[in-house]
């Protein structure tokens, strides 16, 4: 469905930029959003305001061909072009650009805080925050919301 709504988006972006473009008139029912915000449409993909100084945070739309989940980037303003001084989580808790995440971010619960809120999600939802990396196990604050199909080892 998304892949569908994006696909008239990028039609639509074609004829306004054409040589002569015309009125358009663009009529989206509600069932084909639900489950989006309709100002996401306007704004996932672009570095925002996060309304806590010094912080901005973009948000990236689910891309199935790659594939890839509808996930945030935050990081302090001053960095936002930098992908080794960001911290990005997918829509459904685990981090995402896993090599390139600031294990060092200075205020990572504030970018939780931001994280929570631009991907719609509860306010005590756990996300995925390594603590510790040893070879290729990672040891996790919490085990809440990780994927079904993850192992855990428990000591």
């Amino acid at each position: 469905m998304a892949l569908k709504l994006k696909a008239i988006l990028d039609e639509v972006i074609r004829m306004l930029n054409s040589e002569s473009p015309s009125p358009i008139l663009l009529e989206i029912d509600e069932a084909v959003l639900k489950g989006h915000c309709p100002e996401c449409l306007l704004t996932e993909g672009r570095w925002q305001d996060a309304k806590i100084k010094g912080y901005s945070y973009r948000v990236d739309p689910t891309n199935p061909n790659i594939p890839q989940l509808r996930h945030v980037h935050v990081a302090h303003t001053k960095h936002i072009t930098a992908r080794n001084k960001q911290v990005s989580w997918n829509d459904d808790s685990s981090r995402h650009d896993r090599q390139s995440f600031d294990t060092n971010f200075q205020g990572i619960e504030k970018a939780k805080q931001i994280a929570r809120t631009a991907l719609g999600l509860p306010k005590d939802f756990k996300l995925e925050h390594v603590t510790s990396l040893a070879g290729k196990i990672l040891l996790l604050e919490d085990t809440d919301n990780i994927p079904s199909t993850a192992i855990i080892l428990k000591g």
